[in-house]
């Protein structure tokens, strides 16, 4: 295959992705300009239109809620952590920005390479929900409650 007809396949390709999302399969509303590859498969090239073309939109938002979400909470985690200086959580801000990396890796291969559902990232997500689980019970039964919790005991010892 020249390079011209791997591109058109690849425009075809995720063309054929929003395609499926949009109209349901056997529906093809692709504009008719790229030259089409019919007797060649075709692979997904990235984990995006991956989750697109097999969920729809509605679960690659929800697949995107849980990686961004699952980022957001390490983060908030890391910089919690790192404020304070009590050597028994001394090392949570490290752990928390290395499944930072290893998640902010997987998003930017996942441009590139159709990996929306390895066992790796399914791995990756569990360390990360593990780690908040663990650290918010040991925060409860420290007397570190959340900033709700305080206002309510606040409000009940008025």
């Amino acid at each position: 295959m020249s390079s011209n007809e791997i591109a058109f396949v690849e425009v075809n390709s995720r063309c054929d992705r929003v395609n499926l999302a949009n109209f349901g399969p056997g529906r093809n509303q692709c504009p008719g300009f790229f030259p089409r590859q019919t007797d060649k498969g075709r692979a997904y090239h990235s984990a995006y239109f991956e989750m697109l073309g097999e969920q729809g939109y509605i679960g690659f938002l929800i697949w995107a809620m849980i990686h961004g979400i699952s980022l957001a909470r390490t983060e908030w985690l890391r910089r919690f952590y790192l404020k304070r200086d009590e050597a028994k959580t001394a090392w949570v801000p490290p752990l928390a920005l290395a499944l930072q990396q290893g998640h902010i890796v997987y998003a930017l291969g996942a441009l590139f390479i159709g990996i929306a559902y390895q066992p790796f990232v399914f791995m990756l997500l569990a360390l990360q929900i593990g780690l908040d689980t663990y650290l918010t019970r040991l925060r409860r039964s420290d007397g570190d409650a959340p900033i709700f919790a305080q206002a309510r005991n606040a409000e009940a010892a008025a």
